[in-house]
């Protein structure tokens, strides 16, 4: 521990599991980046510590270690998430802690994880995360609730198992940075054109050698305030609300295709959001209106690769 007055606070990061695809050894390669530009970022938060990477992978460990994070070696086969972090918690006799997966929030600044750090500090009893239903950055305090919980096999149920467990449950400030993770090989391309990129995590997309051209386009065509354009796929429920209230212009929510909405509670209104002359107030009320999220759903295909040059 550094020698400090006021209380420090854990950062236990999880990475590793086999690599066998193409798209997976590609995700493997700049989530890598991610753990390395999180430890290094880490390392100037002087509440931080300790700051533990809990891996399987050799290579990995090493060049962690070499930038001042303790390890916690793992099987892959055997694998389970909550009683790994659980002998975490025991091995280094953590208190305060926040979790972050091995993809999670690569945009994150030093102020938003400061923060963080900061509320688990004046905290007496605690969950956050950034994502109730799918987590991927949790903290929590007092650690040693998590000890007799029956804590999931894999970690986006853990703030829910905190919260099942007694603790209280305060959301984390949603934004760019705490919410955009990297699971996909789409996450690969948008995370490339993005400025706020750490050094190891863009050596590795360059690496990669990506076509970008189609993110790029497409980044040019939300930015032009006259341009009509279709978000097509799975929408999480949050992220159309932070739409209705970012976008200068109308917003058409289609029935039954934002992810994240419960069928049982029937279909989501089709309504057309007032356009910018009455102002981001009447955009909101409306937005409030839309349906509750509900948890996400196993991912169980393997992603495809994405373009190369």
């Amino acid at each position: 521990m550094r020698g400090s007055s006021t209380p420090t606070v854990a950062l236990v990061i999880f990475e590793g599991g086999a690599a066998t695809s193409l798209p997976e050894q590609m995700l493997r390669q700049v989530r890598e980046g991610i753990v390395l530009d999180r430890v290094a970022q880490a390392r100037r938060i002087q509440a931080l510590d300790p700051i533990v990477l809990v891996t399987d992978r050799e290579d990995l460990a090493r060049k962690a270690e070499a930038l001042g994070a303790h390890i916690y070696f793992t099987q892959s086969h055997s694998f389970h998430f909550g009683l790994c972090l659980q002998a975490v918690i025991r091995h280094y006799e953590l208190e305060r802690v926040l979790y972050m997966g091995g993809g999670a929030a690569p945009l994150a600044s030093p102020m938003e994880i400061g923060r963080i750090v900061s509320l688990l500090q004046r905290a007496e009893a605690l969950a956050a995360a950034n994502n109730y239903h799918s987590a991927d950055v949790v903290a929590f305090t007092p650690a040693v609730r998590a000890l007799s919980a029956p804590l999931p096999p894999l970690d986006n149920l853990l703030a829910q198992a905190l919260v099942e467990a007694g603790l209280p449950y305060r959301p984390l400030p949603r934004s760019l940075g705490l919410n955009f993770d990297v699971d996909t090989p789409t996450d690969l391309m948008v995370l490339a054109v993005h400025p706020a990129v750490g050094r190891a995590t863009a050596a590795a997309l360059k690496e990669l050698e990506l076509n970008l051209e189609p993110v790029r386009r497409a980044a040019e065509l939300l930015l032009t305030p006259q341009a009509d354009v279709l978000i097509f796929g799975r929408v999480g429920g949050g992220k159309g609300g932070g739409w209705d209230l970012a976008v200068w212009g109308e917003w058409n929510d289609v029935p039954g295709h934002r992810r994240g909405v419960r069928p049982e509670g029937g279909p989501v209104r089709n309504q057309r959001l007032p356009s910018h002359r009455h102002g981001r107030h009447a955009r909101s009320r409306l937005c409030m209106s839309r349906g509750r999220p509900a948890p996400r759903s196993g991912r169980g295909r393997r992603p495809r690769a994405p373009p190369r040059r």
